[in-house]
């Protein structure tokens, strides 16, 4: 009996996306479910490491996707950061 036709297809959930985005790249050989839970989800993947100053590379054509440093911090450079963490010492002083 073939057990891959009677068990239904892996629901993969947002935190099983990014969480392997943020180690490295995912490709489609290596796990299918997960590729195609990726390509279900890419918009909120997209939004969620948005928020994280990343983004989503997805090349669906190739079969691989990652996430890299989001181009906007080439805009705001070092001066996000910085100010970030003197806001951060100034509320915690």
């Amino acid at each position: 009996m073939n057990t891959a036709s009677t068990n239904p297809p892996r629901k993969v959930e947002l935190p099983a996306l990014v969480v392997p985005l943020l180690k490295g790249v995912i490709y489609r050989e290596g796990d299918p479910a997960l590729w195609n839970g990726l390509l279900a989800l890419a918009p909120r993947v997209r939004d969620y490491v948005a928020v994280l100053g990343l983004d989503l590379v997805l090349d669906e054509a190739e079969g691989y996707a990652f996430s890299t440093r989001s181009s906007i911090w080439d805009f705001c450079g070092d001066y996000a950061l910085s100010g970030f963490r003197l806001h951060r010492l100034e509320v915690f002083n």
